[in-house]
């Protein structure tokens, strides 16, 4: 009795405590807060009074947990209830506990029993507030040993626990006390044990006979139990947690429904022990986490909803240059480029409103100020309860040297695209399995269509083979799809706008195992504007052989790192060696006149120094004596040195015989005229210009370079000029009606002496009868008298 006394005492102290006044004004501004719920929220706090779990309310009215568990929060918001024990006392208090919601069962007997209790003494209003007051407050293993004591001490019970099923069958204590303090753990197998038949929802009172029931759960003996109040724990899932139970020895006070009571705060522990062990499993899952964050080479962070680090792995201080403090609270747009934010933003955003994960290619600065390349993954943690994301995962992998490779491939296939442009070569290849073919752009463009413009296959461009070429190609193609041999077929193609191309088709083949062609891969060269090259190149070679040949000209070119030299076909002909004989400078040198080498081969050295190489020298051919010009230009290195060269030679034999027969012919005129005294000039009509001979400028007393020189401003100079008149007078008569004129007159030397000649001069025309010079000669007639003819 005195230990009984105790209880009821600290029983009384507990229930004091929760009736102050400051609970009461709560319980009232709470109750005024019901009258504004919706009828969805007063069905969901009636079922959370009569008891329900979250799993059980969502099964009852077919909605999800997530859905329950929302209504459930905006409940505690509009309520100010901290728990679902909280919003339990207030459905009670509220009367909500017998009411029948269109879709919910009927209220239950013990909830019933219990308002009558309630309206008649009042007890279980005061066991639950005391449990609550002394569980409200706490979480964890805390409120697991709050609620077991005051189970103890409300029921007056041998003990009271809250146990946890594990992996392997057992039922194991969280908490368990008796009135008189925490008692060691009590563990049982679950199979056999009397929560084994307990259904979901359900409690289970046994009033005697526990122990002859179950013989094995030594604990009821120790603690002299007899009864049991029994009832299951479910997460929100409907998975089994484990069991809270109060175990006494005799009959349980009815006034304090303890059923109701039970079934009230099974939901809360359940509640409490689910949390618990998504702490443990989140606990578990972040040491995973970390423990491969801090092992792995890519980059592991965690960013919050604003974007700022909240972790990042060790690997950032080889990856970035950073280190892990520098960049948690940091957001993360400070360490990438400005152009690459708003993608990674927009990432970010999709993330808390649209979807799960989200990649994002962009790049982050170094601490060096270098730019590297990442692939970055990132995955939405969201709230169990509310759903919302409450922190956003993120691996990041170093790609830059993927990006560059990917990159060096792009340029390559551009300049592979661009030098199949260019050559007129398209690439193609045909899988015999799967009859594909792959066409490059080049081959499309070849065959006079749009590049990518539809699936090619070997038929379609069988069918544009020229008619009279088809059988040709069909025979060599089935001798390489028999033996893999290479294909090699020069053809014609016709394009769909009827032009005729002229292509040379190669492929090799690539066998099985058995040996047996697979695949062909091959190319397409458009030969069409190089076989017309060529012709034209061929003509034209052609023509430069035969007006070399007629004008007597070659070419040569000079390689003079390699000392090899290159001599047309006219050019062997003027040194008279056979064509295609093998030459260098030396062996050309060896063929020029050996009285000349030495001009010649200074005037080359001169050129390789940048001077001009234009020269005539003899060159023996055969024994015979010829005359050669030669012209070249050189090509230079950028730092100075001579490359090659390349220049022409031209038989001027003839010239120079004719230069010579001219100077003869030239000096034998001036020998002529100096014997005979006679001195000769001529007129050119169109310039009126006067070309003289130089008897004629030592007749006059003039320098050769006074010539050529103006008609008038010659007479002006030279003639009397009382006869310049009549002297011009004669001349243009003559310009204007031809034949031929005669006359004396005085010419007045630069000395002053006058002397007095005789002028002849005979007007010429060309083939059109137009008079295009005039022709004369001047005799000096001062010593022979003025009547003297010549």
């Amino acid at each position: 009795m005195r230990l009984r006394g105790c209880r009821q005492d600290e029983y009384m102290l507990t229930v004091q405590a929760a009736e102050r006044k400051e609970y009461w004004q709560n319980v009232k501004a709470q109750m005024q807060s019901v009258d504004d719920l919706t009828p969805r929220q007063l069905e969901i706090l009636t079922l959370i009074g009569q008891g329900l779990s979250t799993a059980e309310i969502a099964s009852r009215l077919h909605r999800t947990t997530k859905t329950i568990e929302s209504h459930r929060l905006t409940l505690g918001k509009k309520l100010g209830a901290r728990n679902r024990v909280e919003l339990a006392l207030i459905a009670i208090n509220a009367g909500l506990v017998d009411r029948r919601p269109g879709d919910a069962e009927p209220a239950s007997d013990s909830a019933q029993s219990l308002r009558a209790g309630l309206t008649e003494n009042g007890e279980a209003e005061r066991a639950l507030r005391a449990i609550d007051a002394a569980t409200a407050t706490t979480t964890g293993r805390a409120f697991f040993s709050a609620l077991a004591s005051q189970l103890a001490i409300v029921f007056d019970a041998r003990c009271a626990y809250i146990s946890r099923l594990d992996e392997s069958g057992i039922l194991r204590s969280i908490a368990a006390w008796s009135p008189q303090g925490p008692i060691p753990e009590i563990a049982y197998r679950f199979a056999g044990s009397p929560c084994e038949g307990v259904e979901r929802a359900e409690v289970r009172r046994y009033t005697s006979g526990i122990r002859q029931m179950f013989p094995d759960l030594e604990f009821l003996a120790e603690y002299d139990a007899d009864g049991m109040l029994i009832t299951p724990l479910y997460d929100s899932h409907g998975v089994r947690l484990g069991t809270i139970a109060v175990v006494h020895n005799g009959e349980l006070d009815d006034r304090l429904h303890p059923r109701t009571l039970l079934r009230i705060f099974a939901g809360r522990a359940a509640s409490e022990l689910e949390r618990l062990q998504r702490e443990a499993a989140l606990q578990e899952s972040e040491e995973r986490y970390r423990l491969l964050a801090e092992h792995s080479s890519d980059l592991v962070t965690r960013c919050t909803r604003a974007a700022e680090f909240s972790y990042v792995s060790p690997s950032c201080r080889e990856l970035l240059g950073y280190g892990s403090d520098d960049m948690v609270g940091r957001s993360i747009y400070s360490f990438a480029p400005a152009e690459d934010q708003p993608k990674i933003r927009e990432a970010h955003r999709s993330i808390l409103y649209e979807c799960e994960r989200a990649t994002v290619v962009h790049r982050f600065q170094r601490y060096d100020g270098t730019l590297r390349w990442f692939e970055t993954n990132l995955r939405a943690n969201r709230n169990d309860t509310s759903g919302e994301v409450e922190w956003i995962s993120g691996a990041s992998r170093d790609i830059t040297k993927r990006i560059a490779a990917e990159e060096r491939c792009r340029r390559g296939d551009r300049l592979l695209s661009e030098a199949e442009r260019i050559a007129n070569l398209g690439s193609w290849q045909w899988d015999l399995q799967t009859r594909q073919a792959y066409w490059s752009d080049e081959t499309f463009r070849i065959f006079g269509l749009r590049p990518q413009s539809f699936e090619p296959s070997f038929e379609c461009s069988f069918k544009q083979i020229h008619p009279e070429d088809r059988e040709r190609v069909e025979a060599a193609m089935d001798r390489t799809l028999k033996t893999g041999e290479r294909y090699d077929v020069r053809l014609r193609i016709v394009r769909p706008d009827g032009e005729i191309r002229e292509v040379h088709e190669q492929a090799v083949a690539t066998r099985d195992d058995d040996g047996n062609v697979t695949s062909l891969t091959g190319t397409i060269h458009d030969l069409t504007e190089s076989t017309r090259t060529e012709k034209a190149l061929r003509d034209s070679e052609a023509m430069l052989r035969r007006a070399q040949a007629v004008a007597g000209i070659g070419s040569w070119h000079l390689d003079i790192r390699r000392d090899e030299l290159t001599w047309s076909d006219e050019t062997y002909h003027l040194f008279g060696i056979p064509v295609g004989t093998p030459l260098t400078y030396e062996q050309f040198l060896s063929r020029v006149h050996p009285e000349d080498r030495t001009i010649v081969n200074d005037a080359w050295k001169a050129a390789l120094r940048g001077e001009p190489y234009n020269i005539e020298h003899r060159i023996l051919v055969l024994g015979e004596v010829k005359w050669v010009r030669e012209l070249a230009e050189l090509e230079f290195s950028r730092d100075g040195e001579p490359v090659s060269a390349i220049g022409t030679v031209q038989d001027i034999t003839e010239r120079k015989a004719s230069d010579e027969r001219l100077r003869r012919k030239k000096t034998m005129l001036t020998q002529a005229e100096r014997i005979a005294g006679i001195g000769s000039w001529e007129l050119d009509i169109a310039s009126g210009l006067v070309h003289a001979s130089d008897q004629l400028c030592r007749m006059l007393g003039a320098a050769p370079n006074l010539f050529p020189c103006p008609f008038d401003a010659l007479i002006d100079r030279t003639v009397h000029e009382e006869d310049q008149a009549s002297l011009r007078q004669s001349i243009r008569r003559c310009m204007e009606s031809g034949g031929r004129f005669e006359m004396h007159a005085r010419t007045v030397r630069p000395d002053g002496e006058v002397r007095t000649i005789q002028c002849v001069g005979e007007a010429i025309y060309d083939a059109s009868e137009q008079k295009w010079r005039i022709l004369g000669i001047n005799r000096d007639i001062t010593d022979h008298g003025a009547d003297e003819s010549p």
